[in-house]
């Protein structure tokens, strides 16, 4: 009886895993804001991200925000740096939640942003120029990973360019803007049919042997 039990637990387990894929959160920052930045809004920072999965797909952006108003939006770019940081997928306006500061995720698995290699996430505060309600969180405890950590340099004109390292003060404060990606990379399409056919195959069995076990008793 334990045999069946864990022959058919082993087969559902297995096709609970084929619907997921294989995910991984990058992170640069230590969870610690130490500084948290409004910048005017033809300024824009960003995170370059070492993507350690091949031919996947960005699901989730995290955001670690402080929202103090009703203009609460950001605009997002994700970017390919290997290609002259052209857009991957169109700019997009993330609506953020009032908060005092925290962790904001803006689902983007809608979008199909397909991925390769490294990639950009950049945020602008209020392209229309009417001002920002939205701090975005700077750690600055691992100036190591400054070298992830991007501003479009506006001065540069009259060709401005995304570069490393900012220094919002001025004062050799460096850190890493506090962004992180989710991404993902999708399973081969075989392997849920497969794991679902084995959940079948095990309770398709284990029915069989009740009823087998039944005719005998009877």
């Amino acid at each position: 009886m334990q045999r069946k039990i864990k022959g058919l637990i082993l087969g559902a387990a297995l096709a609970l895993a084929a619907t997921s894929a294989n995910a991984v959160v990058i992170q640069y920052d230590d969870n610690s804001a130490e500084e948290g930045w409004q910048i005017g809004s033809a300024y824009k920072v960003g995170v370059l991200f070492d993507n350690p999965l091949s031919s996947s797909w960005l699901t989730t952006v995290y955001l670690n925000v402080g929202v103090y108003g009703s203009n609460n939006q950001l605009q997002i770019y994700i970017l390919d740096p290997n290609n002259n940081f052209t857009n991957i997928v169109s700019p997009f306006t993330a609506t953020l939640t009032p908060t005092n500061g925290g962790w904001e995720a803006v689902d983007v698995s809608s979008k199909n942003i397909a991925l390769n290699s490294s990639f950009l996430i950049g945020v602008q505060w209020d392209p229309s120029g009417s001002g920002s309600n939205v701090y975005l969180g700077y750690d600055t405890d691992n100036p190591s990973n400054n070298s992830h950590s991007y501003d479009y340099n506006i001065w540069k004109w009259p060709d401005p360019y995304w570069g490393t390292p900012p220094d919002p003060t001025g004062n050799g404060d460096y850190g890493i803007w506090m962004i992180r990606a989710d991404v993902e990379a999708p399973l081969p399409a075989a392997l849920p049919l497969f794991a679902t056919g084995l959940g079948a195959l095990g309770l398709l069995g284990w029915r069989r042997k009740r009823k087998n076990a039944a005719a005998i008793a009877a």
